[in-house]
């Protein structure tokens, strides 16, 4: 319900043409790809048209620290998803964790998931800040999970399920942060055109 509800905000809002979306990067979990699909469902064709690129980035990855971190091997993304994701900047097959093999139907318990440290999860952010630095897109897309965003901004606390954000990069600090509400930004949007109307009117 609260993709089909958040793929309607963005429907109204005609969000990958409002926001000038050139670029759109996605974490290869699947939870992740599966929202994606679901809010974007209805702007395919907008993505399409302008040719903007959706890449599957393994250091947006969440912070590994239960079963539902880990991920699903290369090769089978490939055959799921493939269609309409570029999964070429994934190096490895099993890209998770260094110590996690795909194979769950042994993994059962959650003392066998090596759990991430702080660390290392910073090490990625800085490693996706030099890659989206080194893009000739400006406005980007980033389709994650809400620890591995509160880490890359430094908020207090985890964005809401399909919650979303709008961050400035400035090299490789951030400049500015915000949580997005697409609901104000409509009836703003509508009170400014009712405005336009009336002083067209008079």
């Amino acid at each position: 319900e609260q993709v089909n509800q958040m793929s309607n905000k963005l429907d109204k809002s005609q969000f990958i043409s409002s926001f000038g979306i050139e670029l759109i990067c996605v974490s290869p979990l699947m939870r992740a790809l599966n929202t994606m699909s679901g809010i974007l469902q209805n702007q395919l064709n907008v993505i399409n048209d302008n040719k903007i690129s959706i890449i599957a980035h393994h250091q947006l990855r969440e912070w590994v620290d239960t079963l539902g971190d880990i991920g699903t091997a290369k090769s089978q993304l490939i055959e799921t998803y493939n269609d309409n994701i570029d999964f070429s900047f994934i190096d490895k097959e099993f890209w998770w964790n260094q110590n996690i093999k795909c194979d769950k139907d042994n993994i059962d318990t959650i003392e066998n998931v090596t759990k991430e440290k702080k660390n290392n999860v910073l090490d990625r952010i800085s490693s996706f800040k030099h890659w989206i630095l080194q893009r000739e897109e400006n406005n980007i897309l980033v389709i994650g999970h809400s620890r591995w965003f509160r880490e890359f901004v430094g908020a207090m606390f985890k964005l809401n399920n399909c919650g979303m954000m709008k961050v400035n990069l400035k090299g490789m600090e951030i400049e500015s942060w915000e949580y997005l509400d697409l609901d104000k930004i409509e009836k703003d949007k509508d009170k400014i055109n009712n405005i336009v109307k009336q002083s067209i009117d008079q």
